[in-house]
């Protein structure tokens, strides 16, 4: 038995949709109190960061293979 692929068609480049997360998060974090919620949120936030620099540096018109 075989099962159909589900694809969802992304409108938005990937590293739209990471800046726009960020902003999410970081939007949250203002409003939340200290205490485990925020130090996740916190994680979640610098995984995101990480995210959008790793894609801007490899996608980098600065970046260029060795000769």
């Amino acid at each position: 038995m075989e099962f159909p692929v589900l694809r969802r068609k992304e409108t938005a480049s990937l590293d739209e949709r990471v800046t726009e997360q960020l902003r999410q998060v970081r939007q949250k974090l203002k409003k939340m109190p200290s205490g485990p919620r925020r130090t996740e949120a916190l994680k979640k936030e610098e995984r995101l960061h990480h995210a959008a620099d790793s894609y801007n540096y490899l996608f980098s018109s600065e970046l260029k293979p060795p000769d």
